[in-house]
């Protein structure tokens, strides 16, 4: 079997998983929780955000082969997994407050960041940043901290294995790098030292089965893991089958 057939039967296979849990998690997921404070309720909403998010590299590693893309949004999973799920970790009532203030302040200087931004362009964005700046300030003279890196975030939920696998690997694509857009490009035939892009082929349609399977793979490890850390908040109950499935998975590649 080729480089590429095999390339393109793993990731047959690891649609097939995502599919399964896809399916699995649409038919036993409730439409609402009963949540303590906000911080539940924003685990809540990225739990559905997830779902998305995990749907979508589906489609896109398995409908266009593409492990770019994929890889993309695979580190915006892992971000998504991580920040809700270390927001509303803890039990201490004060820690969730000061984790809140936190996460709203973070997205208050983006939102912030960005109505300036346009404003200087004389456009209107939306929510004007004297809207904005009064809380920013409030939340600023609390001594409202910033947020801690999403590798400490990871350390601390147990999730290293996210942060390190997934997250570190992703950010040439994420950041897209030079190698990144060179893989754009079908350099198979060319030997040597490359000096001129001349006669190159521009590969448009043909993606890469094998890089779009591992994306898909590392995104179906951090749903996984997401579905086995927010059960506390969303009670989905359905972990234990998903980890059977993607074990079962893991077994395969293994065999193959």
């Amino acid at each position: 079997m080729s480089a590429t057939a095999d390339g393109s039967a793993q990731l047959e296979r690891a649609v097939k998983i995502a599919d399964a849990i896809i399916d699995l998690v649409s038919k036993h997921a409730p439409e609402g929780v009963m949540s303590r404070d906000r911080n539940d309720q924003f685990l809540a909403l990225a739990f559905g955000r997830a779902f998305r998010c995990f749907r979508s590299i589906r489609d896109v590693a398995g409908n266009y082969a593409e492990g770019d893309d994929a890889a993309v949004l695979t580190r915006a999973l892992a971000v998504i997994a991580l920040r809700s799920l270390w927001l509303a970790t803890p039990e201490d009532p004060d820690e969730r407050i000061r984790r809140g203030r936190m996460v709203e302040l973070d997205g208050l200087k983006h939102l912030l960041t960005h109505a300036r931004s346009v404003e200087a362009l004389k456009m209107d964005p939306g929510t004007p940043s004297t809207d904005l700046t009064p809380r920013v300030e409030e939340l600023e003279a609390l001594g409202v901290d910033g947020m801690p890196s999403d590798e400490a975030i990871a350390h601390e939920l147990g999730l290293e294995h996210v942060y390190a696998v997934v997250y570190r690997s992703t950010s040439h694509v994420a950041h897209y790098s030079v190698p990144t857009a060179l893989r754009g490009f079908d350099v198979s035939g060319i030997e040597g030292e490359i000096s001129s892009f001349d006669g190159l082929r521009i590969r448009f349609l043909d993606g890469d089965p094998a890089a779009a399977e591992q994306a898909l793979l590392a995104a179906t490890l951090i749903y996984v893991s997401f579905l086995e850390k927010s059960e506390f908040v969303v009670h989905h109950g359905v972990f234990d089958a998903a980890k059977e499935l993607l074990e079962s998975y893991a077994d395969s590649r293994r065999e193959a």
